[in-house]
């Protein structure tokens, strides 16, 4: 795959030198599988990009079969590819420029016939975002320029790396080529101007950029549509300290990860362990002793995870001690339980027995 120094613009005969910019960083490239398909003839750019689109689904359709069914399905009063079978005798009308959507027998409606494919149409440029994002949903992006002299030309985007993306030029002598998304919006001969992403049914058919749909991946979530793919945010399985990096079931959305060997140093983030060492898979630690933070019994003591800093509490009122309770910080015996028999209302039955006792004895003496 080489760098597009220039374009010969395909479906009317026009070559323009064309300079690239040099690519921003970006996300990891993906590029899709998307074989060259080259134009038969001059206004089949429309044939080489649906063939060639249909082909990356599995579907092989010749160009002139393609053109073929334009010819007997078309519904647009402009569009007449003659009468004779375009695989017969392509020059007695078939030889003829098409529509990107809306008219039977338009690309949209090819690639939907042939191949099952749910497109998404747009009367504007796609965004960087918008490719990349089509791209990683598994679709392609088909781009249909306009030419400052007049007419028009199809290309299909079918990956991405930084600033640069990778395209499908149908003309004779392009092919498969890098160029700078910049300059594919506008050139000195050319300009973006509608566009149309392809690719298998998903649950976005139907729906606006934004809703909600399910990918199907529990490792996805948050799924939206965006230019006709489900797109959520993937489930992240990062090392960790005793894990090694994991990976995200699809049918669970759960990680799994192996184990980092038992004994291996490794830190728990809590300043408040010590001596933390790797086992089955977890740090573990032993706890921070933090018993002279304190200086009275009417104390605890406990350690800031954040800070590893000791500091010492008192302890609730009511809270046992050696010589009783807490009671505003001090252990006292006050209220404790005693054997002794204590004086006031309690001991009043006793007292009333000892003077009838005592009453009863001066009776004896007298008598």
């Amino acid at each position: 795959m080489t760098r597009m120094p220039k374009i010969a613009a395909a479906c009317v005969a026009l070559v323009g030198a064309l300079s690239l910019l040099a690519p921003a960083a970006r996300a990891t490239p993906k590029i899709l599988d998307l074989p060259e398909v080259l134009q038969d003839h001059d206004q089949w750019c429309w044939v080489g990009v649906t063939r060639s689109a249909l082909l990356s689904f599995g579907v092989d359709q010749s160009q002139c079969a393609i053109a073929e069914y334009t010819r007997t399905h078309t519904t647009a009063a402009d569009v007449d590819l003659g009468a004779v079978d375009c695989c017969v005798d392509w020059n007695q009308g078939c030889n003829h420029w098409n529509y990107f959507w809306y008219y039977g027998g338009s690309i949209a409606d090819i690639l939907q016939h042939f191949g099952g494919l749910q497109n998404v149409t747009y009367e504007r440029p796609l965004s960087l975002e918008d490719v990349s994002a089509a791209i990683d949903g598994q679709r392609l992006a088909f781009i249909r320029w306009d030419w400052s002299s007049g007419g028009g030309h199809f290309l299909v985007a079918h990956g991405y790396d930084g600033a640069d993306l990778y395209v499908m030029n149908p003309w004779p002598g392009e092919g498969l080529k890098i160029v700078d998304y910049q300059w594919l919006r506008s050139g000195d001969i050319h300009t973006w101007a509608t566009s149309l992403t392809t690719g298998r049914a998903t649950s976005c058919a139907g729906k606006t950029d934004g809703a909600s749909c399910d990918d199907g991946n529990a490792c996805t979530r948050a799924d939206q549509c965006r230019v006709g793919a489900c797109l959520g945010t993937p489930v992240l399985c990062p090392a960790t300290a005793c894990l090694e990096v994991g990976s995200c079931d699809p049918a669970t959305g759960q990680c799994a990860a192996a184990a980092k060997a038992d004994g291996l140093a490794c830190s728990d983030d809590d300043l408040c362990t010590e001596s933390e060492r790797c086992l089955a898979g977890e740090c573990l630690g032993t706890p921070k002793d933090c018993s002279a933070a304190t200086d009275t019994p009417c104390q605890g003591s406990k350690c800031n995870p954040k800070t590893g800093q000791c500091a010492a509490f008192e302890l609730e009122d009511g809270a046992a001690c050696p010589d009783g309770t807490c009671q505003d910080g001090s252990c006292s015996s006050e209220g404790s339980m005693s054997c002794n028999v204590a004086a006031g209302p309690a001991s009043a039955p006793v007292a009333a027995w000892a003077l009838v006792v005592g009453l009863l004895g001066l009776r004896r003496r007298r008598s």
